[in-house]
């Protein structure tokens, strides 16, 4: 009897995707600064957006929010099996913003545009390297609480595993 691969490439492809978007500053300046101009302040540590809980590779989670700060919650959504292969992972990155933080700019922008921007820059139609081919979908807002709003972006990995899985 073979081997089944099916899920091997999930956590992979997970980390190959935050790993892209960390090397954009901008997306690491919106969520981590929570100034009303974010992209004057200094550059900021990957391990600052990991440790600082500014990413959180998890679903969402109420006892991680902070009303000082913005998080985005990254984790596997769903996969689709098409003749046994693994063909398309749909990851979510949950964007969870406190009220008073959700404009920039004196209230010219709003800080989930620009997020969705970045990663869009990053990720949008992009071969990803060690994934292949990544498109960012359609943003769908969810209501948290009274102090914070959230904004669900999926992220789609196409072709991952087409051939030698079973």
């Amino acid at each position: 009897m073979e081997q089944s691969y099916k899920f091997r490439d999930i956590e992979t492809n997970m980390n190959q995707i935050l790993s892209a978007l960390l090397k954009n500053n901008n997306f690491k300046k919106y969520i981590y600064y929570s100034s009303d101009n974010p992209l004057t302040e200094p550059d900021v540590s990957d391990s600052d957006m990991i440790l600082g809980k500014r990413i959180v590779p998890a679903p969402v989670s109420m006892k991680i929010l902070d009303v000082s700060r913005i998080t985005m919650f990254f984790n596997y959504r769903k996969c689709s099996f098409r003749n046994q292969a693994l063909s398309s992972i749909i990851f979510i990155a949950d964007l969870v913003i406190p009220i008073p933080l959700w404009s920039i700019n004196s209230g010219d922008g709003q800080r989930w545009i620009r997020i969705t921007d970045e990663i869009a820059k990053e990720l949008d139609q992009q071969l990803v390297t060690g994934i292949g081919e990544v498109s960012v979908g359609e943003p769908m807002p969810f209501p948290v609480n009274d102090e914070f709003a959230g904004i669900s972006i999926p992220i789609i990995v196409q072709g991952t595993t087409l051939k030698g899985v079973r």
